[in-house]
Formats: C-alpha cells, sequence, structure tokens
C-alpha cells in the first residue's frame, strides 16, 4: 500500500489479512516499484506477489535440502563401497 492509499484499498487489504497471518517486509524501493508496475500490469495484488514469491521460495528450499540429503546418502554409499573393495 502506498501512504495516498483510499480507505477502500485500506478496507480491502484488512479483508486480505484476515485470511492470513499480517507480517510486515521491508524491500527495496526499485523492487518495489516494479512489484508494483507488475501488479498493476497483471491485475494482482502486493499480497498475492509475495505470497507467491516465498511460496516459490520455500519449494526452493525443501529442494534444496532434498538433493543435499541425497549428496549425503550417495556419499555414504560411495564410503560403504569403498569399504569393501579394501
Amino acid at each position: 500500500m502506498t501512504p495516498d492509499s483510499s480507505d477502500s484499498s485500506r478496507s480491502s487489504n484488512a479483508l486480505n489479512l484476515s485470511r492470513g497471518a499480517a507480517i510486515s517486509v521491508t524491500l527495496n524501493p526499485e523492487l518495489l516499484a516494479e512489484v508494483d508496475q507488475l501488479v498493476a500490469q497483471l491485475g494482482s495484488n502486493r499480497d498475492r506477489a509475495i505470497a507467491s514469491a516465498l511460496e516459490l521460495w520455500c519449494r526452493q528450499q525443501q529442494k534444496q535440502h532434498l538433493y543435499h540429503l541425497a549428496e549425503i546418502q550417495q556419499q555414504r554409499h560411495d564410503n560403504d563401497e569403498t569399504g569393501w573393495l579394501v
């Protein structure tokens, strides 16, 4: 929301907050301007954009964690196989 937001946009924001947890986020002003431009073009809103970004980040972190676990498992397997050869 911009500081000069109308009452109607404030009330719609309150409706969005009732469906989820309210958080405070500090963003680079250039990034925020880009987000605002995109959400205006796409007919979306900041809340939806930030929620989508966080969901994507969570999926990426989970995927990275699974890859890390697979690497550890592979290293253990390789070490076990090497032990049998000695």
